[in-house]
């Protein structure tokens, strides 16, 4: 969930902690930022005065400085904390109740317990199982691990690991291409494990600034932006779901090669030999670079091959793919990251909602294997709006599924499956109109930049004419009857109605759509003529006008209070993303019919008390 969101949902209290960070560190960078210094100015110079909009703001001026904290936090804590981010970092943990937090924290102390006794066995007895090499690898980090825990016995102090010997280690695993849970198990193969309590660690994540929590609810939030931030701080290049769609591209003898390489059992099947490469935390570009390629392979060959991944396999729209090796990887790499930033679900939220329905009915283990792979804690996730908190799109569902399965889905019903099978399901579900609807303010605001980031292409000049037609389904989806034929047998070459909604009784409401591309609808004394001209065009052809309702992205204050006082026109104003916010209120109403009576108080109307 989006820092945004999380932030709107919380109160003071709950906020105080993140506030107080970003509190100290835009005090330090208000000298050298003009940015941040305005916004903390026009909220008098106190952050607890500031909106949730310009705190965001003030986050994403501060990431660098963010990242510097959080590396601080995780160097003075115990190695304990890399634990407990792993597990706040998954693909679907950003969003959990304290007691899942806690079951998920004893299932990962209790595995790396468990995994620690078995490595710790093979290392020391079992030398056939472990390449010479990598056995040789490991038992370097274990000496230093070792030298750096026990050194200060020489000078008769307590033993630990001080943060500069941490950065030491963690440069030296990156040398040795250890996996995340490779360097884990030989540092508590040193250093004792201890299990801590829940509400402590809660406590402290707060304190540092990297969870929001819920007491009242016993949830905990971690916004997407911290995630990213720890990440890249841990050095985690991709998001599990994202390295699982490569990996699923790989040849068998390509997983083996990763397995071996960080002793995974290759006798494992191939799906648990990925789920396991997945949960060691191993690099994504270590293993394209290195570990899947045989033995003293060209680098022509490595470039060769990852062009053929990325263009063959993955089937991504990557124009420049580098011309090294290395590049190829870092783009592949960044592409993801920007796919995994980008809001865009790549259909409308009622097209995914159905393609959960239609999936679900055809493979009814979906839902269970959703929960697990992304460890959610609801018992039912196949819903649009938990899984787009979760930020898991249509393409990461379609993933967990596999390609011939999923081909006899699209036979069944009669989908195109040939070429990319899963793009295929996106494209046939994508469902343009809904699609135009929840991008109906932008199309207001003649907002093209913001569209086409939605794969949504419109002519400029098309734009007005878009906005009425929304507009029009939009009012449909609320009940009303938008009477075509009567509007245009009123209108006449000089006087067009945008939209006529028939109550019946020859009673009507008049609908005017204005798009406004910078700022807000300000024109009131042009535009009131023109509505006055159209009330007496239907009063002359015998209808009543109850209301007239103007539509717009929003309204400038001079024209809100003009409107109040204009005696002349039964007006009423409403903002795109009001008119939205109405609708979807309707719909969940269930009511058969819309009460007119909402829409009659003059000046602009307020969408949420109507709701």
């Amino acid at each position: 969930m989006r820092l945004i969101n999380i932030l709107n949902k919380l109160g003071q209290l709950e906020k105080s902690s993140f506030l107080k960070l970003i509190d100290g560190l835009s005090s330090e960078l208000r000298k050298s930022n003009k940015k941040i210094d305005k916004l903390l100015s026009e909220s008098e110079g106190s952050i607890k005065n500031i909106d949730n909009t310009a705190a965001v703001t003030i986050f994403e001026l501060m990431k660098k400085h963010l990242l510097e904290h959080f590396e601080e936090q995780l160097q003075i804590n115990d190695m304990q904390l890399d634990i407990i981010i792993d597990i706040i970092i998954r693909d679907g943990n950003s969003i959990m109740s304290r007691d899942w937090f806690a079951k998920l924290y004893d299932k990962e102390i209790a595995s790396l317990q468990h995994n620690l006794r078995s490595f710790s066995s093979r290392l020391i007895k079992d030398e056939k199982s472990i390449d010479n090499i990598r056995k040789r690898d490991y038992n370097i980090f274990r000496e230093c691990v070792r030298t750096a825990y026990e050194n200060d016995e020489l000078v008769n102090r307590d033993k630990k690991i001080t943060n500069e010997e941490k950065t030491i280690l963690n440069t030296l695993s990156q040398g040795l291409n250890l996996s995340i849970e490779e360097k884990r198990l030989i540092y508590f193969d040193i250093v004792p494990l201890i299990k801590l309590e829940i509400d402590e660690i809660i406590k402290t994540l707060k304190e540092i600034g990297i969870l929001f929590y819920k007491m009242r609810e016993y949830t905990l939030y971690v916004p997407d932006e911290i995630v990213w931030i720890l990440r890249e701080l841990k050095n985690i290049e991709l998001p599990n779901k994202y390295f699982r769609r490569i990996l699923r591209q790989l040849s068998d003898s390509e997983i083996n090669r990763i397995a071996k390489n960080h002793q995974i059992d290759i006798k494992l099947s191939r799906v648990d030999k990925i789920k396991t490469i997945l949960q060691q935390g191993i690099s994504v570009k270590n293993a394209l670079l290195q570990d899947i390629h045989k033995e003293n392979i060209s680098k022509k060959d490595t470039k060769f091959y990852l062009q053929n991944l990325i263009n063959k396999y993955l089937k991504l729209d990557i124009s420049k793919l580098g011309t090294t090796a290395e590049e190829r990887v870092s783009i592949l790499i960044e592409y993801f990251q920007n796919l995994e930033k980008d809001e865009n679900i790549g259909m409308s939220l009622n097209g995914f909602s159905k393609m959960l329905l239609d999936l679900s009915q055809y493979f009814p283990k979906l839902n269970k294997l959703s929960k697990t792979e992304f460890e959610l804690h609801q018992s039912e996730v196949l819903d649009v709006d938990l899984l787009i908190d979760y930020n898991i799109k249509p393409h990461e569902i379609l993933d967990l599924i596999p390609n011939n399965e999923l081909i006899d889905f699209c036979k069944k019903r009669s989908l195109k499956f040939r070429g990319n099978v899963r793009m295929n399901i996106i494209e046939s579900y994508k469902d343009v109109e809904n699609l135009l609807i929840e991008n109906y303010e932008y199309i207001g605001k003649r907002d093209l930049k913001s569209l086409r980031e939605k794969d949504i292409f419109i002519k400029e000049a098309e734009l007005g004419m878009k906005y009425e037609e929304i507009t029009k389904k939009i009012f449909e989806k609320c009940g009303f009857n938008v009477n075509e034929g009567l509007r245009k047998k009123i209108n006449t070459k000089r006087h067009q109605i945008d939209i006529l909604l028939d109550l019946g009784k020859n009673e009507v409401i008049i609908v005017e759509c204005k798009t406004q591309k910078e700022g807000d609808f300000n024109k009131y004394s042009s535009v009131s003529r023109q509505l006055l001209s159209y009330d007496n065009l239907c009063e002359n052809n015998g209808f009543r006008v109850l209301r007239i309702l103007l539509v717009s992205p929003d309204f400038s204050q001079d024209f809100i209070e003009e409107c109040e006082y204009d005696s002349n026109l039964n007006l009423s104003l409403i903002s795109s993303a009001g008119l939205l916010e109405i609708m979807y209120g309707f719909i969940k109403s269930r009511k058969s019919e819309f009460p007119i009576n909402l829409l009659r108080k003059g000046g602009k109307l307020n969408a949420t008390r109507i709701v």
